[in-house]
């Protein structure tokens, strides 16, 4: 009965935290999705949507601790790897890139690996590569406006990478930027 009980008050933590979260109220949702961590502790899934809240509130510290215990709670939830991975691209590269390589061992045909690829190497100047990803992320959902943007941020890095070198870029790179 105890079990029930807890797992009644865990859905309804969850179930109210939807509904803040999804009426923009951030900090009321995080207070119930905590709470409904403290009947289930081990439920991934929770741990993942605390991290994309926090992430919201730039609270990139406490967001990266969440994404990393959800993905130790499911090594299947690449979601949350690959969300701790964009956010350590800048302050911890050499991470980003090791959950980056994991990601493309599990999930190389995954959209949002093919992102995060193509945002930690764009974080490194890595325009070749992060080309060469936002274009996969395309391949494998051509509908995702997320890869169409990805591309054009690619793109603009190249033009940015042929201005810092004091040349022109060549016309197929300004026309590469405008068809993204």
């Amino acid at each position: 009965a105890g079990s029930a009980g807890a797992a009644g008050c865990h859905r309804q933590h969850v179930e109210r935290g939807e509904r803040h979260a999804a009426e923009g109220r951030i900090p009321q949702a995080l207070i119930e999705y905590q709470s409904a961590l403290e009947f289930e502790p081990n439920d991934a899934e929770l741990h993942q949507r605390i991290g994309d809240l926090l992430a919201l509130r730039r609270e990139y510290k406490d967001a990266i601790a969440f994404y990393r215990k959800a993905f130790e709670l499911d090594p299947e939830r690449l979601g949350a790897s690959m969300s701790e991975a964009r956010l350590l691209a800048f302050g911890d590269p050499k991470r980003a890139r090791e959950l980056v390589q994991q990601g493309l061992e599990r999930g190389p045909d995954r959209s949002d690996v093919q992102l995060t690829r193509a945002h930690v190497a764009l974080a490194h100047g890595d325009v070749e590569e992060a080309r060469l990803a936002a274009q996969r992320a395309i391949e494998i959902d051509p509908a995702s406006s997320v890869a169409w943007a990805q591309l054009g941020k690619v793109e603009q890095a190249r033009i940015r990478k042929h201005q810092l070198g004091g040349v022109l870029a060549p016309t197929e790179v300004f026309q590469a930027a405008l068809d993204a």
